[in-house]
C-alpha cells in the first residue's frame, strides 16, 4: 500500500509542540528516515507574492524521483505549490507526497499518474492527523501517438520524440524545458514517456519546477524557469538538452519516435535488429544519502537515487531503431572539416559575386538590356520620401515632386479606428455599451449539440448477453457517414456490414497496435446502435479517450449534428450558487476560493482531458431589501463587446474588478478539475484598506465644506452642490471656476457613494449566485458549446 506525507505551516503541528511548517498528515508506519527525506522534497520559491494580480500564474512543483530503501526501489511523486497566507500572515506553500513500490505503478508512468485528477490533493483542510492508509493509484496507460500538447505548443510535436530518443540514448543526460510562469509542463511530459517502452517508463525523473534537491538524488528532466539562474546555468552545460519553449524552436530532428509523435504513424526502417540496451549501470546505485533506517534484520537500510534494478528490455517493436538526433536544441556537434584550399575558394568566390554584380548593374545600358530600366524613366510619386534625403542640388522640379508625394501619402492615409470605450451603469458592472449596428450577413446554421451516454463496457466479452449496446437517436435525418472530432487518435474503419463503420486506433503503435474499439450502425434515418468491441475491456484509456471525442453527422439539410460523447446536460435554467447567505468580503479582508460542479452529475467528467473554457459568465448578488426598501440586487458581467474573433470563438475575461485597483473577482475552469468552476476574490489588503480611508478623508472634507442650512442643520453635500450648481449656471459664464469645481466634487462624492453601496452588499449575508456558457475546444480555433447555465440556458 503506498506512503503519503503532506507538508504545510499550521498554527498546531502533528508532532507535539510543533507550528509553522512541518508535516501535517502521514500514512501510519511511515519511517521516521523516510519522513525526513520527503519533508527535504518540500522546497518551493513562489515567483508572485500572495495577493499579486498574477499570483495564478506560479508554477507549481510536479516531480518524480526515485529511492532505494533496502532492497526495494521507490518511487516519489510530487506536488508542491502556493498555499496563500498561513495562520501568521506569512507566505504559505503546501507539499503532497506519495510513495509507490514496484506493485503499484501504472503503466501509464509518473507524470500520467501525477495528471490523474484528484490523485495529488492541491491543499490541506482540516486538522492534523495520522492516515489509516494511502491512497490507491489507479491504473491506466497512455497509449503512444500523435504529441498534441507539443503540437499545440511548439507547432511540431515531434520534440517529443526527441526527448524519448535523447533518455534511450543516454537515460542521465539532463533535459532542461525553459518556459514562461503559465505554461503547462506535465502534458508536454506525459507524452513524451508515453513513447517509451512501458518497461521504461518509471525510470525517468523529473521535476516541472526545478529549483534544488537533496544529497543523494537526481532528476534528468527539469522545468526551469526563463531568465532565472538554473536556466542561466543550463546553458552553460557542454552536454545538456535545452528546449527553449519561449522561443520558435523550428523542426525536431531525430528517429523513429519523433516521426510518430509528430505524424501518430510508427516509421519502420529496414533494419529488423531490436534496440541495443542503453548504455547504463545494472545494480544498485551507488550514492548513499544521510536518511537510514532500522532494516527488518536490524542492520541500516541505505536511500538513494537508484539505477536500473533489471536489465532493459528492448523495445516491443524490433523493426524500429532509434536513430541519433542530428540536431537539438543547444547541443554540441563538431563541425565538419573541409580542406583549407576549398574554403579559401569558397570565401573568395562568395566576395566576388556581389562586387561583379554590382558593376554590371551600375551600368546603363547594362540595365536596359537586363530589362531592369526602360529606356525613358519616369518619376513615380510614392509614400513615405524622406525630404531631408534629397539633395540641395536637386532641380526644383525634383524638390516639388518629393514634397508633393509625401502630402499625397499623409492625404491617402487611414485614418487609426477609434477605441471603443466601455462604460459601466450602476446596475450592470462590466456590461458593455450597445453595439453598433453591423451589415446583416447570411449565416449558417448553427450547429445542433447533442449528449449521448456511451454504454459502460462489458465486463465478459465472451458471453453474447453481456455486449452493452446504446442507441443514438438523432433530431433529424443525416447521412451515412460522420466524422470524429477532438480525438485524432482515432480513425473511422468501412466495415464488412452495410452502413457500419468502425472505430479503430489510428496507427499502429509500439504498445500494442492498431485495434477497432467500437462499431457504429445505422438502424434508421435517424438512429444508430453503438456497440463496444472486444479489445475495448482491455484498453481503459483508450475507452476514456474516445468518451472525449465528439461525433459530427450532417443532415441532408446540410446542418451539423455535434453529439457529445459524455452524458452532459446541455441547459440548465437554475443558476449555480456560489454563496448562500454568506458575505463575499470577510471584515478581515482575505482572498476566497470555491470550486462548484458545474454539471449535476460531474461524475460524467471522471478522467476526462476535456479542454473547457468559459465563454460568457454572470454573477448576481442580490439580499433582501430592508423593511420598506427595495430588494439590492448587482450584475457583474465582463464586457463581451471587446474581446472574441471574427468567427466567434472567443471568449470574455476570467476576471473582473468589483472596486477597482482593490478586489477582483475572477471565474475559470479549475485545471485539474474540468467539471468544476474555480471562483475566486483576490484582495489587495493594503490598498483596501488605504482606499477606504482615503475616500471616508474626501467624505468628511466635503462635509465640513457644505454650509448648515437656516436651521442649523446638515445638507446633504451632493443636494447642495447640485443645487448651486443649477443657480450658477444661470448666471452665466461668470463663474466658471467654481462651476468646475462643483462638477469635480459632485463626481467624487457619487464614487464614493457607489463604492460604499458596493461594499456594504459584498460585506453582508447575500446570495451570489453564477450563470454561464461553458465551451470546448475541438482543435485549432474551434470551440463549441457543450452548457448553458443560469441566465444564459434561455432562448438565445
Amino acid at each position: 500500500m503506498s506512503q503519503e506525507l503532506h507538508y504545510t505551516s499550521v498554527a498546531r503541528g502533528l508532532k507535539p509542540g510543533s507550528r509553522g511548517f512541518g508535516p501535517v498528515a502521514v500514512t501510519a508506519g511511515l519511517p521516521g528516515p523516510l519522513a525526513d527525506r520527503l519533508e527535504s522534497f518540500s522546497a518551493y520559491q513562489a515567483v508572485y507574492p500572495p495577493g499579486d494580480p498574477s499570483e495564478e500564474l506560479n508554477p507549481v512543483v510536479l516531480a518524480h524521483v526515485r529511492l532505494i530503501v533496502g532492497d526495494q526501489v521507490l518511487d516519489v511523486l510530487s506536488r508542491v505549490g502556493p498555499a496563500g497566507l498561513d495562520y501568521s500572515g506569512r507566505p504559505n506553500k503546501y507539499a503532497h507526497h506519495v510513495v509507490l513500490d514496484a506493485d503499484e505503478r501504472p503503466d501509464g508512468g509518473p507524470a500520467w499518474l501525477l495528471s490523474q485528477p484528484g490523485f495529488m490533493q492541491r491543499a490541506w483542510e482540516g486538522r492534523p492527523q495520522v492516515l489509516s492508509e494511502g491512497r490507491k493509484p489507479p491504473r491506466g496507460d497512455q497509449p503512444a501517438g500523435l504529441a498534441q500538447a507539443w503540437q499545440a505548443l511548439t507547432g511540431d510535436g515531434g520534440w517529443a520524440g526527441a526527448l524519448a530518443e535523447a533518455f534511450l540514448a543516454d537515460p542521465r543526460r539532463p533535459v532542461f524545458l525553459v518556459y514562461r510562469p503559465g505554461t503547462m509542463l506535465l502534458p508536454l511530459l506525459a507524452e513524451a514517456i508515453a513513447l517509451l517502452p512501458v518497461s521504461r517508463r518509471w525510470e525517468v525523473e523529473f521535476s516541472t519546477y526545478f529549483l534544488t534537491l537533496p544529497q543523494g538524488v537526481t532528476c534528468a528532466w527539469r522545468g526551469v524557469l526563463d531568465g532565472s539562474p538554473e536556466a542561466h546555468h543550463a546553458r552553460q552545460l557542454p552536454h545538456a538538452m535545452v528546449v527553449d519553449l519561449c522561443r520558435p524552436l523550428g523542426r525536431a530532428q531525430g528517429g523513429a519516435l519523433v516521426h510518430l509523435a509528430r505524424t501518430g504513424e510508427l516509421r519502420e526502417t529496414a533494419s529488423a535488429d531490436p534496440l541495443p540496451p542503453p548504455a547504463r549501470a545494472v545494480g544498485r546505485a551507488t550514492s548513499v544519502t544521510a536518511g537510514r533506517r532500522p532494516s527488518p534484520a536490524g542492520s541500516t537500510a541505505r536511500t538513494a537515487r537508484p539505477a536500473a534494478t533489471v536489465a532493459h528490455a528492448p523495445n516491443p517493436v524490433p523493426a524500429v531503431r532509434i536513430e541519433p538526433p542530428r540536431s537539438l536544441l543547444a547541443d554540441d556537434h563538431p563541425p565538419r572539416r573541409r580542406s583549407r584550399k576549398t574554403a579559401v575558394a569558397v570565401i573568395t568566390a562568395a566576395c566576388l559575386v556581389p562586387l561583379i554584380t554590382c558593376g554590371l548593374l551600375w551600368s546603363h545600358t547594362v540595365r536596359q538590356r537586363l530589362g531592369f530600366e526602360h529606356a525613358t524613366s519616369r518619376p513615380v510619386a510614392r509614400t513615405g520620401v524622406d525630404l531631408a534625403k534629397v539633395p540641395e542640388t536637386a532641380p526644383v522640379e525634383a524638390k516639388e515632386a518629393a514634397k508633393s508625394a509625401v502630402e499625397s501619402g499623409l492625404a491617402n492615409r487611414p485614418e487609426p479606428r477609434p477605441v471603443p470605450v466601455v462604460t459601466k451603469t450602476e446596475e450592470v458592472i462590466g456590461k458593455a455599451a450597445e453595439p453598433q449596428p453591423v451589415a446583416q450577413r447570411s449565416r449558417p446554421e448553427p450547429p445542433l449539440c447533442l449528449a449521448f451516454t456511451l454504454p459502460d463496457v462489458p465486463r465478459s466479452l465472451f458471453a453474447a448477453r453481456d455486449r452493452r449496446h446504446g442507441e443514438l437517436r438523432l433530431p433529424a435525418e443525416v447521412s451515412d457517414r460522420f466524422e470524429i472530432l477532438n480525438a485524432p487518435e482515432f480513425q473511422l474503419v468501412p466495415a464488412s456490414a452495410p452502413s457500419t463503420w468502425e472505430i479503430a486506433t489510428r496507427t499502429v503503435s509500439g504498445m500494442g497496435g492498431r485495434f477497432t474499439l467500437a462499431q457504429l450502425s445505422r438502424t434508421d434515418a435517424k438512429t444508430w446502435s453503438f456497440a463496444w468491441t472486444k479489445e475495448a475491456k482491455n484498453h481503459s484509456t483508450t475507452v476514456e479517450a474516445l468518451r472525449d471525442a465528439v461525433l459530427k453527422f450532417q443532415t441532408r439539410a446540410g446542418r451539423s449534428v455535434l453529439t457529445l460523447l459524455r452524458g452532459v446536460i446541455l441547459k440548465d435554467p437554475a443558476p449555480l450558487p456560489i454563496w448562500e447567505k454568506g458575505p463575499v468580503l470577510y471584515e478581515r479582508l482575505d482572498d476566497r476560493q470555491k470550486s462548484i460542479p458545474w454539471t449535476q452529475h460531474p461524475e460524467v467528467l471522471a478522467g476526462t482531458h476535456w479542454k473547457l473554457k468559459i465563454r460568457r459568465w454572470r454573477v448576481v448578488i442580490a439580499r433582501p431589501g430592508a423593511e420598506g426598501q427595495d430588494p439590492v440586487r448587482r450584475v457583474i458581467e465582463p464586457a463581451a463587446a471587446v474581446v472574441g474573433t471574427a468567427d466567434g470563438s472567443g471568449c470574455v475575461p476570467p476576471q473582473q474588478d468589483l472596486i477597482p485597483g482593490e478586489v477582483t473577482l475572477k471565474v475559470a475552469i479549475d485545471a485539474e478539475n474540468p467539471e468544476m468552476i474555480a471562483v475566486r476574490v483576490d484582495l489587495d489588503r493594503k490598498r483596501v484598506t488605504a482606499g477606504r480611508a482615503d475616500r471616508a478623508a474626501r467624505l468628511k472634507d466635503l462635509k465640513e465644506k457644505t454650509p448648515q442650512d437656516k436651521e442649523d442643520k446638515e445638507r446633504d453635500p451632493i443636494q447642495f452642490r447640485r443645487s448651486r450648481l443649477e443657480e450658477l449656471a444661470q448666471d452665466g459664464d461668470q463663474h466658471q471656476e467654481e462651476i468646475k469645481r462643483l462638477k469635480r466634487e459632485i463626481a467624487d462624492l457619487e464614487a464614493i457613494h457607489a463604492i460604499q453601496q458596493f461594499e456594504d452588499l459584498l460585506t453582508k449575508p447575500a446570495r451570489t449566485e453564477l450563470s454561464a456558457v461553458i465551451a470546448l475546444d475541438v482543435g485549432g480555433s474551434n470551440t463549441l458549446e457543450v452548457a448553458r447555465i443560469g441566465e444564459f440556458a434561455g432562448p438565445d
